[in-house]
């Protein structure tokens, strides 16, 4: 818009250095009055040039400054896109969380029923040795440690042949 304004500054400047060119030339033998008016012709002539390079560089600037506003209008937009795609991730991270969560919960809550079986078969299977000669050689192997289970168990099984847990 403002380089529109100067160029038609700069035009009405031209029109005004070329009329008065053809003023003076045609008044060229009118003596003194004829030589200020050419002076002041050729000074509005000069006018007419520095307002017409003023208004090229002015547009040049105006045209640097929308480009660089619209450069920096898309660069926004990217950004928000980008964010845009942030929150989505973010969105299905907190969801996965949620699931895994949940599935964490599961876990402990199945571990805790295998672990109330396991020990409901550990009793079952220690009322099943009825202090017999096993029962003896769970104490003497470490009374109650892992190896000692499995040195009962397989006493058990030898001896009997059936191990009964699932009684109340």
């Amino acid at each position: 818009m403002t380089a529109q304004y100067g160029n038609n500054l700069t035009d009405w400047e031209a029109n005004m250095s070329f009329t008065s060119s053809i003023t003076v030339s045609q008044i060229f033998d009118a003596g003194e009055a004829g030589n200020g008016f050419a002076a002041v012709a050729s000074e509005v002539k000069n006018l007419a040039n520095q307002t017409a390079r003023a208004t090229e560089q002015i547009e040049q600037q105006i045209n640097g400054i929308q480009n660089a506003t619209s450069d920096a209008v898309q660069a926004i937009g990217n950004i928000g896109k980008i964010v845009s795609e942030i929150d989505t991730i973010a969105t299905g991270i907190s969801s996965a969380m949620e699931e895994q969560g949940a599935a964490t919960e599961e876990i402990a809550r199945n571990t805790g029923i295998a672990a109330d079986g396991a020990d409901k078969v550990h009793r079952q299977y220690q009322r099943s040795l009825g202090g017999g000669w096993a029962d003896a050689r769970l104490r003497r192997s470490g009374s109650g440690s892992g190896t000692g289970t499995f040195a009962a168990s397989r006493a058990s099984t030898q001896s009997s042949g059936r191990i009964s847990c699932w009684d109340s």
